[in-house]
């Protein structure tokens, strides 16, 4: 069988011949074209946007009646790190596009504890883009908390969150297939940035 390509005229170009190549060429050209334009809009490291680093100082409010930050926040500073990676790249985690209403919705979240926070402290919290699939991306969390230069781990954590089309006349929501300017500027983490952080299985 030759190997054929067919042109918007609805001809085709069989294999080796000039048609063929100059086609080819052109499309070289379009994904070339695409990146000057992404690189132009998302700057030199828009294909690195697998990872985000935000730091927070623990509110007074944040803690419990044993002075540390009560276990729930953590999943609240796992949110917002996740919605501070989105922002970064042009994105949000809740948006209108061709009339309609989409979002992210979680469907699996968890934390483990290694040691507390305390009022007034600072964490730094890594966020990490640990799987992308066709309706949803998996985040992976590092907590960590500074003594001078000495990092010190002090929880990880994880979020599955859901691309989702909100229906506003009943309230409804249903999977959808990751929106195309997410999937173009997100990619997946190599795993040696975070893999000395997994839990032992």
């Amino acid at each position: 069988m030759r190997d054929l390509r067919q042109n918007t005229d609805g001809h085709r170009f069989a294999r080796g011949s000039l048609d063929y190549y100059c086609f080819l060429s052109v499309l070289i050209l379009i994904k070339k074209s695409c990146f000057v334009i992404r690189t132009f809009i998302y700057g030199k490291n828009f294909t690195m946007a697998y990872s985000y680093t935000v730091k927070k100082t623990i509110e007074f409010s944040e803690t419990d009646m044993a002075g540390i930050v009560h276990f729930s926040n953590f999943f609240r500073y796992m949110e917002m790190a996740e919605h501070a990676f989105l922002r970064s790249l042009g994105l949000s985690v809740h948006f209108n596009e061709a009339g309609q209403c989409n979002g992210w919705a979680r469907v699996h979240a968890e934390c483990d504890y290694l040691s507390p926070l305390h009022f007034e402290e600072e964490v730094e919290i890594e966020l990490f883009v640990r799987e992308i699939r066709r309706k949803t991306i998996n985040y992976f969390y590092v907590f960590k908390k500074f003594d001078g230069e000495e990092a010190n781990v002090v929880a990880t954590g994880t979020i599955t969150a859901v691309s989702v089309l909100i229906n506003r006349q009943d309230n409804s929501i249903s999977g959808q297939e990751i929106p195309t300017n997410f999937k173009d500027v997100i990619n997946i983490c190599p795993p040696e940035y975070y893999q000395k952080h997994l839990k032992k299985q």
